[in-house]
């Protein structure tokens, strides 16, 4: 009960928030953000109360979250933003009830879904409450941001042991947000009511229903909240171009907020996002100045604590990394101070500030690649396989995103469309280039990378959503242009060869028969946590099997019918920094039969045929088939000592070579 009492708190907290952040926001728009707002806002003052030294209570952080929501009640009744209709006030209220319905819901079936991150973020909340900002906790939150724990912490002091209804709730407002604004900027572009809320239903159910999407509306993790922070920041600077005197810029700058607190790198997406923006002239920098100062002022702050106050570096974030990102906010800020005090700076070089951020980052990213080309180009190979080719998780919703983006450039302009087009542009390769500072991406649910672009799905299915949905009145002039000189055949031209070239190399992707396997001897030497299942479906991620004691094992796969193949990769180990794990096949025989009975031998590490074995890495290594004709098991005959256990990170029988640039 007190867990629904604390979301409505926050969401009530964000709906004066929202109310304050300027005239004329729908109704639905404030209702869908009032939680993301209200979560922003705890946060903020967590960061703080940190900063300043001031303990870290119920009494502090809920008295400070409570006067912000005060302060914003009482400036939205100075500009008259609470001179509501009757109407206006029944929507607002039932708004209220219904996501106190949908709270006390939540807490009767909980979908969370917890992973090692998942128990990090929920253990340094408590720490937090316990202990205050202790030199483990500011470790932990170097890798992983202020948002999470700080509602991790909130949840532990009114008795939950973890913040169950965020993830539901963060999904639930990201989805409102989404069909809200979907509607309403179709109906901004021409399209018929029935027609903008049946295509904005369909683009919504399109991307929720991914696997992806409904695993992280219960998984304890930061993804989901920051691709809503993402997704309401775009959507109103591009609202706030069409409607500068409405409180669409106060409403982006509060997301970006949210978002800096959120993500290590969120304040750096913002800030990409607010410069395209600014390249547009919709409003005067002195104006976005004003709107985004306490944007830059808070991540500036936390950062600052951080960098300064706090112990050695992680992999997400070192001195190099939050200096730069203190020097980015800095920059910002002076480019808007200068554009004010030279007209010339405003009129010359504003409207280009969006070419220039697309060379400054394509000028890091070929930077990166030129001094460590095997990091940047193994991260780019499996940022591709996760998205289009092996990663299960997403099945061909990339592909089709990516082919109908590329289709999306023969029709017509949208107004302002470079916050989108640019913008998720410039976020891909921004994700690249972030490659360069710090380990390379890897195969798996789990990397950073496959994580990250959940955040800007939503943004791009909104994009595709505005330049596909039938009844959208066309730009004359942009049309014209689109299809004089050849654009628009070379655009089609491009799109369809890019598109059928991607579909070709999906289609033919060696297909790894051991996915599909049953496990005919072996199994029950496993583990029930560390299974082999584990190996054989694909997880090269943080999991791995293991079997359950030391010394000798057989383990036995059926394929389910006699087939040939071409290769066996088995990658036996893992070599990462302090986790001491190193490859434990040295004496071992591979084996193949048709029927069970009879059986070929593959490799055996006591003959010596090193020939039969081709080292791809420390721990990887692949043996060749196609000289074993058809067969139907394999069978691994390990024979290992009485200290040493068998483990098996993943373990693939392909139909053909998988080397190449898609090789995972």
């Amino acid at each position: 009960m007190n867990l629904i009492g604390l979301s409505v708190g926050l969401f009530l907290v964000g709906l004066s928030l929202g109310l304050a952040a300027g005239r004329r926001l729908p109704l639905g728009v404030l209702a869908g953000s009032a939680y993301l707002l209200g979560a922003a806002a705890w946060a903020a003052v967590t960061a703080v109360i940190l900063v300043l030294g001031i303990p870290y209570t119920l009494i502090s952080a809920g008295l400070g979250t409570a006067a912000v929501g005060l302060a914003a009640l009482l400036w939205a009744r100075r500009r008259g933003e609470l001179n509501l209709s009757r109407a206006q006030g029944l929507v607002l209220a039932g708004s209220g009830l219904l996501f106190t319905l949908l709270a006390a819901l939540g807490t009767r079936f909980n979908f969370s879904q917890a992973t090692g991150d998942s128990v990090v973020k929920i253990l340094t909340g408590r720490a937090l409450v316990l202990d205050g900002l202790s030199a483990s906790v500011q470790a932990n939150l170097q890798g992983n941001s202020l948002l999470p724990v700080s509602l991790q912490a909130a949840a532990y002091w009114v008795g939950a042991e973890y913040h169950v209804l965020h993830q539901p709730l963060t999904a639930l407002s990201l989805c409102t947000l989404f069909l809200t604004l979907g509607v309403r900027s179709l109906r901004a572009l021409g399209a018929q009511a029935g027609t903008a809320r049946t295509a904005a239903g369909l683009t919504l159910g399109g991307f929720a229903a991914s696997y992806l999407f409904l695993f992280h509306s219960g998984h304890i993790h930061d993804n989901l909240t920051a691709a809503a922070f993402l997704f309401t920041g775009m959507v109103s600077l591009w609202w706030a171009q069409r409607e500068p005197e409405a409180g669409w810029l106060g409403l982006a700058a509060a997301a970006f907020t949210g978002l800096s607190l959120t993500r290590i790198d969120g304040a750096l997406y913002g800030l990409l996002s607010l410069a395209v923006f600014l390249s547009l002239g919709a409003v005067p920098p002195a104006r976005l100045l004003r709107v985004c100062a306490p944007f830059l002022a808070l991540a500036g702050l936390w950062m600052g604590r951080i960098l300064f106050f706090g112990p050695s570096g992680t992999n997400y974030l070192n001195a190099g990394n939050a200096a730069f990102i203190l020097a980015a906010l800095a920059g910002f800020a002076l480019l808007l101070a200068a554009a004010q005090r030279w007209p010339s700076l405003a009129r010359v070089w504003l409207p280009r500030l969006h070419w220039v951020e697309l060379a400054a980052v394509g000028l890091a990213f070929a930077v990166f690649t030129l001094a460590a080309p095997q990091t940047m180009l193994q991260s780019l190979r499996v940022t591709a396989d996760n998205l289009l080719f092996k990663g299960w998780w997403w099945g061909p919703l990339w592909l089709v995103v990516l082919g109908l983006g590329l289709l999306a450039l023969t029709q017509p302009a949208l107004p302002a469309e470079r916050i989108f087009s640019l913008g998720i542009g410039v976020f891909f390769l921004f994700l690249m280039t972030e490659s360069g500072l710090r380990d390379p991406y890897r195969y798996g649910i789990g990397d950073s990378a496959n994580r990250a672009v959940l955040h800007i799905l939503p943004v791009v299915m909104f994009y595709l959503l505005l330049k596909f949905s039938p009844g959208r009145a066309p730009d004359p002039s942009a049309e014209a242009r689109l299809r004089s000189g050849g654009r628009y055949a070379a655009a089609l031209l491009m799109a369809g060869g890019l598109f059928a070239g991607v579909s070709l190399l999906w289609a033919f992707q060696p297909q790894d028969y051991a996915r599909s396997a049953q496990v005919a001897e072996g199994a029950a030497a496993f583990t029930e946590e560390t299974g082999i299942e584990w190996a054989l479906r694909g997880f090269a991620d943080e999991r791995f099997a293991q079997a359950g004691n030391s010394g000798p094992l057989t383990l036995t796969l059926d394929l389910g019918h006699v087939r040939r193949a071409s290769v066996l990769e088995v990658k036996s180990g893992y070599q990462g920094e302090g986790r001491g794990i190193a490859a434990v096949f040295s004496d071992y025989r591979w084996e193949t039969s048709a029927d069970g009975r009879a059986w070929q031998v593959v490799y055996d590490s006591r003959a010596g045929d090193a020939g039969r074995r081709r080292t791809v890495s420390e721990t990887v290594y692949q043996y060749p088939l196609a000289q074993q004709g058809e067969f139907r098991y394999v069978r691994l005959r390990y024979r290992g000592g009485p200290d040493q256990r068998l483990m098996l990170w993943r373990l693939s029988v392909y139909s053909h070579s998988p080397d190449g640039f898609f090789r995972p």
